[in-house]
């Protein structure tokens, strides 16, 4: 797992939920408000994608190696 990743994915999603429950507080059809809700549930769709992609493990150069010898 990379902590990078993990980190900023975690940064993501709280900043996602955050605009989710100040836009869904505010909700004003076509108002500023409405942005912010529809950029809370976008970053932390984005914060999802980088979560799961963080725990995806990169084959290292060893394994690599041993699959083009064979």
């Amino acid at each position: 797992m990379k902590k990078g990743p993990f980190i900023a994915s975690i940064i993501l999603v709280v900043i996602g939920i955050i605009f989710v429950i100040v836009g869904a507080i505010l909700y004003v059809p076509t108002e500023w408000s409405d942005y912010i809700l529809w950029s809370g549930l976008i970053v932390f769709n984005i914060g999802l994608i980088v979560l799961v992609t963080s725990f995806i493990k990169k084959p290292s150069d060893e394994t690599e190696e041993k699959a083009t010898n064979t």
